[in-house]
């Protein structure tokens, strides 16, 4: 299996954001993975990191968005060739609707601005909306893991010994995922003198070799080293060995497995709502399960509404509160959750 890898960049956080301009020449599984660190240096938990598309009109366009892990690293994967800026806070929390206004921001679409005019006839205004559902985040450390051959627990039984050799020992971890699909896997490791090669399969299935570059002399630190593995909804095996027959791999401390967001925004080209039309999407999910719905909107007065998928009903009244003016700078939002079925689903809102 040939791993595309993108060498780490390093982005500290001074204050409350910081922006980070990434131009690489990305394959359609290109992944691009950092770490957000603090004035001393030191890794920051849960910061929020927003990646933007940088179009060739030069608009920034939020297409994913994560948090880091305890060792402040984050990862964007399955992207394309073409310019990104990544955007990061501390642990604030970062609604969607605010990436997408912040992305405006930066350029001022001002022939939008041109076309927002208040019209006598307009009740409601619907610029666009966005599906999304957070991200899964899995961690196992190695000494709840399975270890064979005589496999032993170091550096204060937080890292496995070196992993192979004469006695062919390893490591198994059983992980439970809510869904199938792509992961990324973030294996904590240590390798005190050297680069150290090692082997990984899933549910009994070889995935690939990997390299463990040297990390330190002394166990004080720790490398991540990020691939990407397929797993089946529910319960997994992931075991890491060298089968040489000779050679020792790195020392494993724990793994952790990552499903980025999913974040879609669609474009409805400030469709209008009167005379009690309703307004339709055709939507387009990777997955069966429950969505954010957010719709950006301005309206001259309080009206209520319903949403079907695929003509059922949500059987839930819904209610959007009238805006100060109908100009896209007075818009709000409102957020709703809609069960969707994987592939495509009509949704329809339209007035009690």
């Amino acid at each position: 299996m040939n791993m595309k890898y993108i060498k780490q960049e390093h982005i500290s956080v001074l204050k409350d954001t910081t922006d980070q301009l990434i131009d690489k020449n990305l394959i359609s599984d290109g992944i691009v993975y950092g770490r957000i660190i603090d004035e001393e240096n030191n890794p920051i938990n849960k910061s929020k990191v927003v990646l933007y598309r940088i179009t060739d009109e030069e608009d920034f366009i939020p297409i994913k968005s994560t948090t880091t892990n305890e060792t402040g690293v984050y990862l964007f994967g399955n992207l394309s060739k073409g310019t990104y800026k990544i955007k990061a806070t501390k642990n604030e929390k970062i609604a969607i609707h605010d990436m997408i206004e912040d992305a405006k921001k930066e350029k001022i679409d001002t022939k939008e601005k041109k076309e927002s005019r208040i019209y006598k006839d307009e009740i409601l205004k619907i610029y666009d909306v966005t599906l999304k559902y957070s991200s899964i985040v899995r961690n196992y450390e190695a000494k709840d893991a399975m270890l064979s051959n005589g496999m032993k627990l170091e550096f204060n039984k937080k890292y496995t010994s070196c992993i192979g050799g004469i006695v062919n020992n390893s490591v198994t971890f059983r992980v439970n995922v809510p869904m199938e699909g792509t992961y990324n896997m973030l294996i904590k490791y240590i390798s005190i003198d050297k680069d150290r090669a090692f082997k990984v399969d899933i549910n009994g299935l070889k995935l690939g070799e990997y390299i463990g570059e040297q990390t330190c002399i002394i166990p004080r630190s720790n490398e991540m080293l990020t691939i990407m593995v397929n797993l089946n909804k529910g319960e997994n095996s992931i075991k890491f060995y060298n089968d040489n027959g000779f050679t020792c791999g790195p020392n494993i401390g724990g793994i952790s497995l990552t499903k980025e967001p999913y974040f879609k925004v669609y474009s409805l080209e400030d469709k209008n709502k009167k005379d009690n039309a309703n307004i339709t999407l055709n939507a387009e999910v990777p997955r069966k399960q429950e969505y954010e719905f957010i719709i950006k909107y301005v309206s001259n007065k309080n009206i209520k509404f319903n949403i079907d998928v695929d003509e059922i009903s949500m059987e839930n009244e819904y209610e959007f509160d009238a805006t100060k003016s109908l100009n896209i700078e007075d818009a709000k939002y409102k957020q709703v959750k809609l069960p969707l079925e994987k592939g495509q689903n009509m949704i329809k809102i339209y007035n009690v």
